[in-house]
C-alpha cells in the first residue's frame, strides 16, 4: 500500500477534527474516516415482586468506541455509488454487561444514487433509511424508547434491501428482509415522512411474515405500523406517536410522546411511553429524565435516569437505571 496513503489515514485517525477527515479525494471519489469514543458510568437496579428476580448491580464503567470508514464514487453525471462500515470495540452501555473487547464490523451498507432524490442500498442500511424511521421519537442518549428498544427491528441482521426518494421535506421508504432460512418468510416494510416549517407527520408499516414467534405451527398476523407527528424550532422539539405491533396476533398498542429544551449548550430532555398488550395483567411504562452539554463539537457530556414498570412485561418487576456518559467523536 502506498505509504502517503497509510499516513494521511493515520493521521486522519488521530486528529480531533470536527468533521469527518478526508483520507482521499479526487474528480470522481472521496474516502473519509471518523470515529468515536463513548464512556459511561451506571447503576442499575431491578425490584421485583419476586424475590429471586431481584439484583442490584455495582455502578460500572463501560466504554464503546469505533471507526467509520466512508467512500463515494460518482461513476457518471446521473450514478453515484457510495459505502460505509464501521470498525468497533466493545458493547456499549449495557446494564450489568462486563463488555465485549472482540473487534467487529458492523452498519456495512453500499449502495448508489440515482440522481439527488432516489437511492438504493444493501446491508444495515439504518443509517440510509429505515421504514420505522418514520415513526421513531425517542430522544435520550441512552434511556428507553419503544421503537429503540422493544419493537421488533430486523435491520442488524444486515440482509436489507431498501429504497429510498427524498424530495422537498418528502421522505418514501420502501425495505425487504431477507433470510436464506426458506422456513421464514422476508419482511417487508414502506413509509412516508413529511416535513414542512418544523411541522412534521410521519407512518409506517411492516409486515413481518412468519418471523415474529416464529414455529411451525404459527399462523398468526405478524406486523408493525404506526403514525408520529412532531414539532421542532432552533431550542424546543416535541413528539408523539402511536404504534400497534401484533406478534403471532398477540397486538400491543403503544402511545409515547419526547421533549426537548436547549439553553444554550444545555438540553433537558424526556421522553416516555405505555404500552398495553393482550393477556398482561398490566400495562408496561417507561420514562427517561436528562441533561447533556455540548463542551465543543467533539465533545458532549450527559447524566440521565430510567425507570420501567412492569419490565418486560414481568408484573412487579421495576427497574430503575442512573447513567453519567460521555461522547467523544473525531
Amino acid at each position: 500500500m502506498n505509504k502517503k496513503f497509510i499516513a494521511l489515514a493515520v493521521a486522519a485517525l488521530v486528529s480531533g477534527a470536527a468533521n469527518a477527515a478526508t483520507v482521499y479525494e479526487n474528480d470522481t471519489t472521496t474516502f473519509g474516516l471518523s470515529g468515536e469514543m463513548d464512556a459511561f458510568l451506571s447503576t442499575y437496579d431491578v425490584d421485583s415482586d419476586t424475590a429471586a428476580n431481584d439484583k442490584s448491580y455495582d455502578p460500572d464503567i463501560d466504554l464503546w468506541a469505533k471507526v467509520q470508514v466512508d467512500a463515494e464514487h460518482q461513476l457518471n453525471e446521473v450514478v453515484k455509488v457510495f459505502g460505509s462500515f464501521e470498525v468497533e470495540n466493545g458493547v456499549g452501555f449495557v446494564a450489568g454487561d462486563g463488555g465485549d473487547k472482540n473487534v467487529t464490523t458492523d452498519d456495512e451498507y453500499f449502495g448508489a444514487m440515482f440522481g439527488d432524490n432516489f437511492g438504493i442500498a444493501v446491508g444495515e442500511i439504518g443509517d440510509f433509511g429505515d421504514s420505522l424511521d418514520a415513526i421513531t421519537i425517542d430522544n435520550t442518549n441512552e434511556g428507553k424508547g419503544y421503537m429503540d428498544d422493544y419493537a421488533t427491528s430486523f435491520e442488524s441482521d444486515g440482509h436489507t434491501l431498501g429504497m429510498k426518494y427524498e424530495t422537498n421535506g418528502l421522505v418514501l421508504i420502501a425495505d425487504t428482509y431477507m433470510n436464506e432460512d426458506e422456513d421464514l418468510d422476508p419482511a417487508y416494510g414502506v413509509s412516508a415522512s413529511y416535513t414542512v416549517s418544523g411541522f412534521n407527520v410521519g407512518a409506517s408499516y411492516q409486515d413481518h411474515g412468519n418471523r415474529d414467534g416464529f414455529d411451525s405451527s404459527n399462523t398468526g398476523d405478524n406486523d408493525i405500523y404506526g403514525v408520529k407527528a412532531g414539532y421542532a424550532a432552533d431550542n424546543f422539539s416535541i413528539a408523539a406517536h402511536y404504534v400497534n405491533e401484533q406478534i403471532n396476533s398477540v397486538d400491543t398498542d403503544v402511545i409515547g410522546v419526547a421533549a426537548d429544551y436547549t439553553i444554550d449548550a444545555t438540553r433537558l430532555y424526556v421522553s416516555g411511553f405505555t404500552a398495553d398488550q393482550d393477556g398482561a395483567d398490566e400495562d408496561l411504562t417507561a420514562y427517561t429524565l436528562g441533561a447533556d452539554y455540548a463542551f465543543s463539537d467533539n465533545l458532549k457530556g450527559f447524566v440521565e435516569y430510567t425507570a420501567e414498570d412492569n419490565a418486560g412485561y414481568v408484573d412487579g418487576d421495576e427497574t430503575t437505571l442512573a447513567v453519567a456518559g460521555v461522547y467523544f467523536t473525531f
